[in-house]
């Protein structure tokens, strides 16, 4: 089941949800990017952990969570974009501001685009 795009939420209410997991070295890794971009955007990502309470997990995989199966998993509320896995500034950014529906940012193929936080070998790449 697809999701529709929302309206804006109100201004005091983040678009913007990061699904996280205990323990997950990427979203500790995108920490320091997801705060640059509450500053640039001024509005709050609304982070919530899926291993913590079941209907987090439900949203999650009402959004397309677990087709991607990687975590943090970055869903914009207004046009059902997505993010899955870390990713690069400039990603997080388009995710923010992009008008475009229904649609998932690849991940970086570059590595010169990445940024150091991200740019470590953890999860999936760690086995490589």
């Amino acid at each position: 089941r697809q999701l529709k795009p929302q309206p804006p939420p109100h201004p005091d209410q983040s678009f913007i949800i990061e699904f996280v997991g205990d323990g997950v070295e990427g979203c500790k890794q995108m920490e320091p990017l997801v705060k640059q971009l509450e500053q640039e955007l001024g509005t709050k990502v609304r982070r919530v952990n899926i291993g913590r309470r079941q209907d987090f997990a439900a949203l999650f995989d009402l959004v397309g969570g677990n087709e991607g199966g990687n975590l943090p998993f970055f869903y914009n509320r207004r046009t059902a974009q997505a993010i899955c896995g870390p990713t690069t500034y400039s990603n997080l950014l388009k995710l923010g501001t992009s008008d475009r529906r229904h649609m998932f940012f690849d991940a970086p193929i570059d590595g010169k685009e990445m940024n150091e936080n991200v740019k470590r070998n953890s999860g999936f790449m760690g086995y490589l």
